[in-house]
């Protein structure tokens, strides 16, 4: 492992936190996706009114609507929450490279 210099060290250490922020970002866009869709669920559970007539030929089925999946959809897509994990996956990856290269400098906690 080469000696790292101390312009080095701060430009490893602006990386770190700007991949800090972005991920907390990601995070939370994913979080608030993954909470929006759970809301969707539970609403399509719950509120009868969110089903439709019996669809004919099939007894007691359900025809849901799609009014909610369609405004879940305005908002989110699978291949963009799909998109965001693996841009958190690549700047986590990132920023574990980026911790390894800076170990030897940190001062070990006490």
């Amino acid at each position: 492992m080469a000696f790292l210099d101390r312009e080095q060290v701060k430009e490893l250490l602006y990386m770190e936190m700007e991949l800090s922020r972005d991920i907390e970002g990601i995070a939370g866009r994913l979080r608030k996706a993954g909470n929006d869709l759970k809301n969707l669920g539970e609403a399509l559970e719950k509120d009868s009114l969110l089903l439709g007539p019996p669809c004919s030929g099939t007894k007691g089925s359900e025809e849901v609507s799609l009014n909610l999946l369609m405004e879940f959809s305005k908002t989110y897509s699978f291949t963009m929450i799909l998109a965001e994990l693996v841009n958190l996956r690549r700047k986590r990856e990132l920023q574990d490279e980026i911790q390894k290269r800076l170990a030897p400098v940190r001062k070990p906690p006490f």
